[in-house]
């Protein structure tokens, strides 16, 4: 083998590992990257895919095969890769999105509603696919739509992420709002964490307002204010519904106190180990036809 800083396709690949390690000797251009890619683990596969992007045109048709891989996460990062490629031939292979399968899982990211109901504010954080009634809802999104490519060509998508306005739909003020899809399940928890305390700011109400669990757990909140070194400086007056026992009163406090300080974090916490429903959370969404996911929502993990 020539000393060569770029190795040519004709060029031998070394070593007999199975699969193959990163950083070996191996060798053979794009050739050699799809001998390797073949024989990889999935997270050797992540690694390889952008490297590609050093052997331009043939890296570019190394990315659209990997298009086609059956590993869902390989396929979303392949395409990916191509949309930040500036070349007709990577654009018109993610026009539609990323393929999915039946049996791929994508995980939609959620925002709870609170409404109204006849004396609290409610949390609702279930997403009810088959929903008696859905004639009701002139507004309620459908999962998967019918779009068409460039060319005319019709292709089955999964629907887009809603863009209006909560309090301008009826269906999105007693459900849950759609946030982003993502692909892998630890990256729409994150994204489900940052959207539960993002809503902390947003309410359409005060935070002693939403109607609490009934069976309240038995937590010793005053140690849990001392460990946390929170100051509780908010006053539950009786004009804002402050009666009852000592202990509710001390609670609504300490959470009015938490929301005014904007100490959102501690206060998802305290609202977790208080059973409260979530104001943000994950849904799986089970694929049972062959369609795609349009770049545009799918949400990458930083």
């Amino acid at each position: 083998m020539s000393e060569q800083a770029d190795p040519k396709a004709t060029d031998l690949v070394m070593g007999a590992a199975m699969p193959p390690p990163i950083n070996a000797v191996a060798l053979g251009g794009v050739e050699g990257l799809r001998q390797r890619f073949a024989l990889a683990s999935l997270d050797q596969k992540r690694e390889l895919l952008p490297l590609a992007l050093n052997y331009h045109e043939v890296g570019i048709d190394f990315l659209i095969d990997a298009v086609s891989d059956a590993e869902l996460i390989v396929r979303a990062e392949a395409c990916e890769l191509l949309a930040k490629v500036n070349s007709g031939k990577a654009e018109s292979a993610i026009d539609r999105g990323i393929p999915l399968v039946p049996g791929d899982r994508v995980y939609g990211v959620y925002q709870s509603s609170v409404s109204y109901g006849d004396d609290w504010y409610y949390i609702n954080c279930l997403v009810d696919e088959e929903e008696e009634e859905e004639d009701l809802w002139d507004d309620k999104p459908d999962f998967y739509r019918v779009g068409q490519t460039k060319e005319g060509k019709e292709f089955v998508y999964v629907s887009d992420v809603p863009q209006y306005d909560q309090s301008m739909s009826e269906y999105a003020y007693y459900h849950p709002s759609l946030i982003h899809y993502c692909i892998e399940q630890i990256a729409a928890e994150e994204a489900a964490r940052a959207v539960y305390c993002n809503h902390f700011s947003n309410l359409y109400c005060e935070i002693h307002e939403i109607g609490e669990t009934w069976a309240a757990p038995d937590i010793n909140l005053r140690t849990w204010v001392e460990t946390n070194k929170i100051t509780v400086d908010a006053i539950f007056s009786e004009d804002q519904g402050g009666w009852g026992d000592h202990e509710r009163q001390y609670r609504c406090s300490l959470l009015m106190s938490l929301h005014r300080q904007k100490q959102f974090n501690l206060l998802r916490e305290l609202w977790d180990q208080l059973e409260y429903s979530p104001l943000g959370f994950v849904h799986e969404c089970v694929i049972d036809r062959p369609c795609y996911l349009r770049l545009s929502n799918h949400h990458v993990r930083t």
